[in-house]
């Protein structure tokens, strides 16, 4: 009997078999389950063993939070849109999703991502724009995948941002309505920068693996994933 092959979403990573089947049934793990069998992680062909991005692609593959492309590839350079970053966000945080539902303009009814705008606006992570549009295909800035982070996880934003944000080298560069978010973020070790740490880069577009890495340091920051060791995490200054 042959099988029949899903279509494929316009901009959608497809999920990989056998893997998939199997992580669909897996909830995040807590710190508390320490003996949860979680499946091993998509060996992707262009995310080699020394890549700087590989602990945190291969904790949220394992756990169906990011997926991969048909031919085996993750693609970790490839930039994030905004549709695209709403859908990561579903997966990784599947919050309850609020009254609130905007029709924008530039997002149809049956539009591939529609759930998981609704689901990003009414939770709190993203907002659209004045205009009433969402711009979906438009790609994601670093500086506002934390934004969105700090926003749909109501962190705090530091009595003194600036002070904070002088670990970075570019701290100049940082739009002047991200700065209290930014510093909120740092401060909660939810900045990933590649390959100098002190180097933050706000208006650079999110690659999949940047993406990648900041949302696992979101569910580390939740107490849903253990927290792993890289030199590309931003410490904070005691």
């Amino acid at each position: 009997v042959s099988k029949v092959t899903p279509p494929v979403l316009p901009g959608v990573p497809v999920p990989i078999e056998p893997n998939n089947a199997v992580a669909n049934q897996l909830p995040v793990v807590t710190p508390s389950k320490k003996k949860s069998t979680i499946p091993p992680p998509i060996a992707f062909t262009d995310v080699p063993p020394d890549y700087w991005g590989k602990r945190f692609i291969d904790t949220l593959s394992s756990r169906n939070i990011i997926r991969g492309f048909p031919d085996y590839s993750f693609r970790p350079n490839q930039p994030v849109n905004r549709a695209e970053y709403a859908a990561i966000l579903q997966q990784a945080f599947d919050k309850e999703i609020g009254k609130t539902s905007i029709q924008f303009q530039d997002v149809p009814a049956k539009y591939w991502a529609t759930p998981a705008i609704d689901q990003a606006i009414s939770t709190g992570f993203l907002k659209g724009y004045p205009d009433k549009t969402f711009k979906p295909d438009q790609r994601i800035p670093r500086v506002q995948v934390l934004v969105a982070l700090v926003s749909g996880l109501n962190l705090k934003e530091p009595a003194s941002p600036e002070k904070l944000l002088s670990i970075y080298k570019d701290a100049k560069d940082i739009p002047q309505y991200a700065i209290g978010k930014v510093a909120a973020a740092t401060a909660n070790g939810l900045v990933v920068n590649y390959p100098d740490a002190s180097l933050f880069e706000p208006n650079k577009e999110a690659t999949r693996a940047e993406v990648a890495a900041m949302i696992h340091q979101g569910l580390v920051r939740m107490g849903r994933l253990q927290p792993i060791a890289s030199p590309n995490i931003v410490r904070p200054p005691k």
